[in-house]
């Protein structure tokens, strides 16, 4: 029995250590072109957990804190007490 994927998740084509060919996001039963990067494909994930108001997965939880909290600047969430000192650490 196959089981059903709920969350996002980056799909990068291309060959090990050469050209990145295409950067995609599965969502939803549907692939959605995600820019032609891991950093551009990385926002596109990021996004699609925001704007659908999901749980972020928690082997990924603290990333996805450290996104919104210092690459985002969103407000008004929790963060963890190693995403905050990681935070701190890397403004200093």
């Amino acid at each position: 029995m196959a089981s059903c994927q709920r969350t996002p998740v980056l799909l990068v084509q291309g060959e090990v250590g050469g050209v990145i060919a295409t950067v995609k996001v599965a969502a939803e039963a549907k692939l959605v072109e995600a820019g032609s990067s891991i950093v551009e494909g990385l926002d596109r994930v990021f996004k699609f957990f925001w704007i659908m108001n999901m749980a972020y997965p928690a082997d990924c939880c603290n990333i996805f804190q450290f996104f919104e909290h210092f690459v985002y600047y969103i407000k008004g969430q929790k963060v963890s007490p190693s995403v905050r000192e990681l935070c701190a650490y890397l403004k200093k």
